[in-house]
């Protein structure tokens, strides 16, 4: 009995000593990339006939510390009309340099649509100024095909 007892206390013990696998943050698993002065984003698409789904990840290349960032996608068509927009907040809220946090955005789509480029906008704030100060925001747009 002592030596199961002895076991199941190794066994509980050995699980409260799981890690979080930094290998789910890799780069390299994305065929999507874009740079800017402050973040990197990677990321790669999946479609549906009812859904358009992103899924990567985001850098913090620049500051210290990020806070309170948001990204947004939106899909649209050859003429720029909009057909979905999908909004990611990140958290924890704060993301330090050389940091990597992933997200995931699904945009639903109607039959028949066909979105032709993707834009994202994100919007952060610097941990160290305050709430006072203005956010700092980006967007861009690529082709999807």
């Amino acid at each position: 009995m002592a030596r199961w007892l002895l076991l199941l206390c190794l066994l509980l013990g050995l699980a409260g000593c799981q890690t979080y696998l930094q290998s789910t943050l890799d780069p390299q698993k994305y065929s999507q990339h874009y740079k800017f002065y402050d973040l990197e984003f990677f990321w790669k698409n999946d479609h549906t006939p009812d859904s358009y789904s992103i899924e990567g990840l985001v850098q913090n290349n620049r500051y210290a510390n990020v806070r309170d960032l948001e990204l947004s996608a939106t899909l649209l068509q050859k003429d720029g009309k909009e057909l979905a927009t999908s909004t990611f907040y990140f958290f924890p809220n704060l993301l330090s340099i050389d940091e990597k946090a992933p997200f995931t955005l699904v945009l639903p789509i109607k039959q028949g649509q066909q979105p032709a480029k993707l834009k994202f906008f994100y919007r952060y704030r610097l941990a160290e100024h305050g709430y006072e100060q203005s956010p700092y925001f980006y967007s861009f747009i690529i082709d999807l095909y």
